[in-house]
């Protein structure tokens, strides 16, 4: 009885250790933080991938474009060669400019711009590259400049237009692109509750 205690606790034990041994190396390897960082100029564009120059698998980690001062200009997580996972922009005065999700190297969710003073410029949402759902634009001053939404990468249903001061500008029906019915207005000349929810 003593040496089936004994067996199973030296099991244990050497269970445990190489749980504690195999562990971290599995989650380092899937952990975004310890992926590799390249620039722009350590790497090779080839068939549509990118590689990081030398190598013979296609890069995976995150690629990163600075400014001359050396500020961050842009950092994309890239997977097998192609753009997956979120890609971010900055301005000089390194505020946020532009976040967009990839998946497989193409635009595939939201894509959000801000102005340099970081108030929200666009949001859109993005299927398969294209523009496909909610549409929504802002002034500088933060009003609400336009909305729509998006079939297939072209504006399709109703579009409401709106002036940095508030007051409605336009508003258009549009199926696939293409006007079919809008009424515009002059600043000032209407105001009223927005047709849509804000922000």
């Amino acid at each position: 009885m003593m040496l089936k205690v004994r067996w199973f606790v030296w099991l244990g034990c050497f269970g445990a250790l190489a749980c504690l041994l195999i562990l971290p190396f599995y989650y380092r390897k899937a952990s975004p933080q310890s992926l590799v960082e390249i620039g722009m100029n350590e790497i090779a564009k080839t068939n549509g991938l990118i590689w990081k120059a030398g190598d013979v698998n296609p890069f995976s980690g995150f690629l990163m474009d600075r400014f001359p001062d050396g500020k961050v200009l842009s950092r994309s997580e890239v997977k097998n060669g192609r753009l997956d996972g979120v890609s971010l922009g900055y301005y000089t005065n390194g505020v946020l400019q532009v976040k967009e999700h990839f998946v497989a190297g193409v635009s595939d969710g939201v894509r959000e711009k801000w102005y340099p003073d970081g108030s929200l410029q666009m949001r859109g949402s993005i299927v398969g590259g294209e523009f496909h759902g909610n549409f929504r634009r802002w002034h500088t001053n933060g009003q609400l400049s336009e909305v729509m939404q998006m079939k297939r990468g072209k504006a399709d249903g109703e579009a409401f237009g709106f002036f940095a001061s508030g007051y409605r500008k336009s508003f258009t029906r549009l199926k696939t692109g293409e006007v079919s019915d809008q009424v515009i207005w002059k600043d000032g000349e209407l105001k009223g509750s927005d047709p849509v929810p804000k922000k």
